[in-house]
């Protein structure tokens, strides 16, 4: 009897061993892109599926070998998955930059990226020197993601400098933070490891499993989100980050303003009434064409429907600038401040802590306060939209960073 029980036992592995392995083969073949990354449409543009792929500790990641046309720009990737040049052997001075679509160059081409600048810069300062620069930035990350990449994948490159500049995601709000979203993947990865690289179990997760810790839903109330990183999150992902990087490497960290003149996240447009959230956007393609009175016509009824409509509020604010009723427009968009779901979490709050951070850091550590850099142009000069930089506000970013690099380099010149 156990002889019969063991053979029946044997066949049924072998049988579910082989539908296994046949539906493995027809998930390749019929699901090719299993392992792109689809929680997240970067831009609502559909290259985001043919540039990122799935990682199971940072979540997503960019393809390694890619050379796509993403949000206008074309983007090509190295053999790692980095959007810089291959990683030179023998370099005497290698630089690695840890960011987020700011460092990764949002809407810019490759050769304008900051990270890219800096290394045309110090290469013409340093001829004699082979300079190395990884740009392992990635459009979305947090210091979580930093964190997790310095755990995993510092001792692979022995870098000399560690740029850091990563802020300005971490306040997006969401159903769960990043942190519990990563233990508890951290929790099963016992019994979902094994299986994440295996197509048809990226198909039954597609489906059925996994949501994005920044999936919102209209059922949700605003009092059930929360920032992806809260303030004491970032700064236990930033004091880990300096402290493993400044046992080898000197560190740079950025801090990195927000436009605020540019309108509001979208995020809370769920909160919103559906039709005046639709008389807004009407508004909104009058006030493109320049038609300020007509659209303010339009804000203010979209108001009257929905007096915490934070979006229309702004919109009126910005048409009653441009129609020259300054007082009025200023009060519109403070309006629009103090309704905004999010607005509760002050960017500058990241800013301070970063920067208190590095204050009581060894002399390993440099700050280099962008908002200030950028006090003295008006935003729309040196940002193309709410976060990131445009390529003069990238030009004085790498103006100020190579002149920190290279004033440390050539003290260090015998």
């Amino acid at each position: 009897m156990n002889k019969t029980f063991l053979k029946n036992l044997i066949f049924t592995l072998l049988i579910f061993g082989v539908f296994l392995v046949a539906l493995e083969i027809l998930c390749r073949v019929f699901y090719p892109d299993a392992m792109s990354f689809r929680m997240i449409k970067f831009h609502n543009d559909p290259s985001s599926f043919r540039l990122f792929q799935k990682d199971y500790d940072l979540g997503w990641k960019l393809r390694p070998g890619r050379d796509v046309v993403f949000c206008g720009v074309k983007v090509r990737t190295n053999s790692l998955g980095m959007r810089c040049p291959e990683p030179l052997d023998d370099a005497s001075l290698r630089l690695l930059f840890i960011g987020d679509s700011t460092t990764f160059g949002w809407g810019i081409d490759q050769e304008k990226t900051y990270p890219s600048l800096v290394l045309k810069d110090l290469q013409n300062k340093f001829p004699e020197k082979s300079i190395d620069m990884l740009n392992t930035a990635v459009p979305g990350y947090t210091s979580l993601h930093g964190r997790i990449f310095v755990d995993k994948n510092l001792s692979r490159f022995h870098p000399d400098w560690v740029i850091v500049c990563l802020s300005n995601n971490e306040y997006e709000h969401a159903p769960r933070t990043l942190l519990e979203d990563y233990r508890k993947r951290t929790f099963l990865s016992l019994f979902k490891r094994p299986f994440y690289h295996l197509y048809f179990y990226q198909l039954i997760s597609d489906l059925f499993l996994y949501r994005s810790p920044g999936h919102l839903k209209p059922s949700m109330k605003k009092d059930d989100l929360k920032p992806k990183v809260p303030l004491a999150d970032f700064s236990e992902n930033i004091l880990y980050i300096i402290d493993s990087c400044s046992r080898s490497s000197r560190i740079i960290v950025l801090s990195m303003p927000r436009n605020i003149i540019f309108p509001p996240n979208t995020s809370g447009e769920i909160f919103i009434d559906s039709k005046s959230l639709d008389l807004t956007y009407e508004g909104l393609k009058l006030h493109k064409k320049k038609n300020y009175s007509e659209a303010m016509r339009f804000f203010e009824e979209a108001i009257k429907i929905d007096e915490d409509n934070y979006q229309a509020f702004f919109w009126a604010g910005r048409a009653s600038l441009m129609l020259g009723n300054a007082s009025q427009g200023v009060h519109l968009i403070e309006t629009s401040i103090q309704k905004d779901p999010f607005s509760q979490i002050v960017p500058k709050d990241y800013e301070s802590v970063l920067e208190d951070i590095c204050l009581k850091a060894d002399k390993n550590v440099v700050f280099i306060n962008i908002h200030r850099l950028f006090e003295n142009d008006f935003p729309d000069e040196v940002f193309l939209d709410r976060a990131h930089p445009s390529e003069k506000g990238l030009e004085i970013i790498a103006e100020n960073l190579s002149r920190a690099i290279g004033e440390e380099v050539t003290k260090a010149v015998p």
